[in-house]
């Protein structure tokens, strides 16, 4: 194709894997801190770092841009530390504070970054902790990028051809193995022309292990800031089981709900 590939620099941050709910702002520098200085290292750039994240992460920007041409920032499980604090009033809206600073280099040096990609598991955070910035697009729903989170058939069948050939004697045969691989690992939709998606995860491990049927998405991936909010609420996990919300109440509810007074006054799961 016609197109430039240019490298550019990239700077990528991961807010996971860490326990916030202790000295949680002290933590969040520190893990980000950390990563800057890392990238910093990798790229051999040399950066006076202080105390405020936002000042390190700055100058990492504009000192890359400067030596090797516009960033590209990436930034995985950017609500990870809220949710983490979700029943921790008090130290979640500091937490908010110090991320929305931070955030907000990406609007101040706009000039610089090429592209910017946000990841993660709730949308609740888009008011509060982006308004420091560029409101950001949301690409969670858009058909255009509906496959881009998990594997569709035609990928299946293409890209793990031998993996299925090799164990479909095993469930029968090709079609029965099949359609017990989309019945087990299908059903993720990410738009509203009903384009589903494998669990990548799922898949993976199901091959790994000799063709075994196992969920191993609930095994790996219950979000604890689920059950944190099950027993603040006292829900009854029995009763929502069949429930159903339309997308748009859901939208409305979340930024409500997540910047008004914390966590008293609603409840998702206590209304029908």
């Amino acid at each position: 194709m016609d197109w430039e590939w240019k490298v550019h620099p990239v700077i990528h941050l991961d807010l996971s894997a860490r326990n916030y709910a202790g000295d949680g702002v002290g933590t969040l520098k520190d893990k980000l801190n950390s990563q800057l200085k890392q990238c910093a290292k990798s790229y051999g750039v040399n950066i006076d770092f202080g105390e405020y994240t936002a000042s390190n992460f700055e100058q990492l920007i504009t000192e890359l841009s400067q030596k090797m041409g516009n960033v590209v920032v990436i930034i995985d499980e950017y609500d990870y530390p809220l949710l983490d604090t979700i029943d921790q009033a008090d130290l979640n809206k500091e937490l908010r504070e110090e991320l929305k600073r931070f955030y907000g280099v990406i609007r101040l040096h706009g000039e610089h970054i090429r592209f910017a990609f946000i990841t993660g598991v709730t949308k609740f955070a888009q008011v509060s902790v982006f308004s420091g910035m560029n409101q950001p697009q949301d690409i969670s729903m858009m058909a255009e990028y509906c496959d881009i989170c998990g594997v569709t058939q035609e990928e299946l069948e293409n890209v793990f051809a031998p993996e299925i050939d090799n164990y479909a004697e095993k469930h029968s045969d090709r079609e029965k193995y099949l359609d017990k691989l989309r019945g087990f690992y299908n059903g993720y939709c990410f738009t509203k022309d009903k384009i589903s998606v494998y669990n990548t995860y799922g898949l993976l491990n199901h091959f790994e292990n000799f063709a075994d049927f196992t969920p191993y998405w609930s095994i790996s991936g219950v979000p604890s800031f689920l059950l944190k909010y099950f027993e603040m609420k006292g829900v009854d996990i029995v009763k929502i089981e069949e429930a159903r919300m339309e997308a748009g109440r859901f939208r409305t509810f979340l930024l409500f709900y997540f910047t008004t007074v914390p966590y008293s006054r609603s409840s998702l799961l206590s209304h029908p």
